[in-house]
């Protein structure tokens, strides 16, 4: 095998897209294009990296990004350059490129070099996300840390309108009916700094309203970034108007054969309209209308199967994927220093633990 690590803000940027381009039409998926992962480096400063193994006749691809760990706060100074890696936000995992379909490659040899690249990087530990529709988890199956972590919900946008709209549940009939009779509208929505800045607002107030963690405050350019690095061919945003005024939002990014719900917001001062609910329906025409097959809602807050959110969004479809992750400790040493600093930390400030076995531990909660 020849191994090799391309960084996608640099000239390898071009190799990257070359790779991407011999995937299968059935592979093909945004969250493995370099322009995505530059989402992540522009808004964040990380390094971006797609990992290539070359064999006879099939290519691996995997892309990840390092994220620094120096915001903990038990951290010392001699501990200030540590790194994760990951996937960036959403998914996933490694493909396998093969002109005769074939998805048979030695991937522990992959793994091994690419373990070696990450300590060369102090990377501690290594978590992915695996694609629930690409169903890439089947390549490493052999991990003991692979592990089911919830469903998601997606819709089949090859049906029919009407066969889609059977598919609601009454309750979700009744909500968009509600919703139309309150005079709400959906509009797809230019691109424009003013409109993705309503929506940010937006966003913002419906993650302070939900109580929500940190992570999902997102610096005031990320979503400008989308449409910057993806392109208005790749981002839509729909808004839902009552009165001329914008009362939700969903903030999609799609291409290929499969559109994301990347992000929602809403005003909680029109909760009775049920404004969400058209706006999810209008979103999934909207969707099937720009031929795309697929379309991912994603599931719960938890992987409780009750889940508000999730309860909500199978209100339009009940088919949906399992969602695997498996993890990777690189650098064992590094790995329980971590640890014990984080066990000192909770016992110091009498923590309570409401998830012992988190991983990593040193970011247990």
């Amino acid at each position: 095998m020849q191994f090799s690590i391309l960084k996608s803000t640099s000239l390898d940027s071009k190799r990257w897209q070359t790779y991407f381009d011999k995937l299968s039409s059935d592979q093909k998926d945004l969250h493995y294009l370099p322009q995505y992962a530059n989402i992540y480096c522009d808004t964040y400063g990380y390094d971006a990296y797609l990992a290539v193994g070359e064999y006879k006749e099939k290519i691996l691809i995997q892309p990840f990004i390092l994220k620094p760990i120096n915001n903990l706060p038990f951290l010392n100074f001699d501990q200030s350059n540590i790194f994760e890696a990951a996937n960036a936000y959403g998914f996933g995992g490694p493909l396998i490129i093969s002109p005769m379909g074939d998805d048979h490659v030695n991937i522990v040899e992959f793994e091994n070099r690419l373990s070696e690249f990450l300590l060369s990087k102090n990377v501690v530990t290594e978590f992915i996300l695996c694609h629930p529709l690409l169903k890439n988890h089947t390549l490493i199956n052999h991990l003991d840390s692979l592990n089911q972590e919830k469903n998601v919900v997606v819709v089949n946008l090859n049906l029919s309108k009407e066969q889609i709209t059977k598919q609601f549940n009454r309750g979700t009939r009744s909500k968009i009916n509600h919703a139309h009779n309150a005079g709400v509208t959906i509009d797809p929505i230019e691109l424009n700094a003013k409109n993705i800045d309503i929506f940010q607002k937006l966003y913002y107030q419906t993650m302070k309203r939900n109580q929500a963690d940190s992570k999902w405050n997102f610096p005031q350019t990320y979503f400008t970034n989308c449409v910057k690095y993806l392109g208005e061919d790749k981002v839509s945003l729909l808004f839902a108007h009552l009165d001329n005024k914008v009362i939700a939002a969903y903030f999609l990014i799609h291409a290929y054969s499969i559109a994301y719900y990347h992000f929602g917001a809403s005003d909680e001062r029109f909760f009775n309209t049920r404004a969400t609910s058209l706006l999810m329906a209008e979103s999934i025409f909207y969707l099937r209308s720009k031929g795309f097959k697929n379309y991912h809602l994603g599931g719960g807050v938890t992987g409780n199967p009750k889940d508000s959110l999730l309860q909500f969004k199978l209100g339009f479809t009940k088919t949906t994927a399992p969602l695997f992750s498996y993890h990777r400790v690189i650098n064992q040493e590094l790995y329980e220093q971590l640890n014990l600093a984080k066990f000192k930390y909770e016992q110091d400030n009498h923590l309570e633990i409401v998830n012992p076995n988190y991983f990593p531990l040193y970011k247990r909660r």
